[in-house]
């Protein structure tokens, strides 16, 4: 995500969280249309295949607000709210 949101400031912050059930791998891409774009992938226990554009800089914030080493993503639409959260969090 980090290195996302470095390409994502050309588009307003912008990255796409994508995850794949098949693949059980959840990607963050991030384009900027005169630097190139950057995507990022790993491991993850994934329930469904989504797609949602979140701000990177918001991301980046609420993954480094909790403690522990898993993260919890979770999503419905693209209009509605994003849950992040961790189990190791008190």
């Amino acid at each position: 995500t980090k290195v996302s949101s470095l390409f994502a400031r050309a588009s307003a912050g912008s990255v796409v969280l994508r995850t794949n059930q098949e693949k059980q791998t959840i990607e963050v891409q991030s384009v900027a249309s005169q630097i190139g774009e950057n995507t990022a992938s790993a491991p993850a226990r994934v329930t469904n295949d989504g797609e949602i554009t979140l701000n990177a800089r918001f991301l980046l914030d609420a993954v480094n607000a909790l403690e522990g080493d898993t993260v919890k993503v979770g999503f419905n639409e693209k209009l509605q709210p994003v849950a992040v959260t961790s189990p190791e969090h008190k």
